[in-house]
């Protein structure tokens, strides 16, 4: 999830900046610029801190809501490789759903 949303950082940087794709200096892509940028911070807590139950689970939630609409903010911006990084963050999310890595305490008999 990190690596797409570094990858889409990247992305989103250069369609935001470069002139003459019809999409730089708009609202939409300052908007989809700063999602991936919180995006980016909320996979790195998720991937390295020691949070409580709650507040890793409400990341969790926001890093979902985050990609979904980053992706669906990328359609109408027509950014398919955003696109595309944003269906590759989605994967590695439902990894991680899968697969959590959140250490369990341990059961006394």
């Amino acid at each position: 999830m990190c690596a797409a949303a570094l990858a889409g950082l990247i992305t989103a940087a250069v369609d935001t900046f470069s002139v003459g794709n019809g999409i730089a200096f708009t609202f939409g892509t300052y908007l989809v610029l700063g999602a991936t940028v919180v995006l980016l911070v909320l996979g790195l807590l998720l991937a390295v801190a020691r949070l409580g139950r709650w507040l890793r689970g409400l990341l969790f939630v926001l890093a979902f809501i985050l990609l979904v609409g980053t992706g669906f903010a990328a359609y109408f911006l027509t950014a398919t490789l955003l696109i595309a990084f944003m269906a590759i963050g989605l994967i590695g999310w439902a990894a991680h759903l899968l697969v959590d890595p959140a250490p369990r305490p341990a059961k006394l008999h």
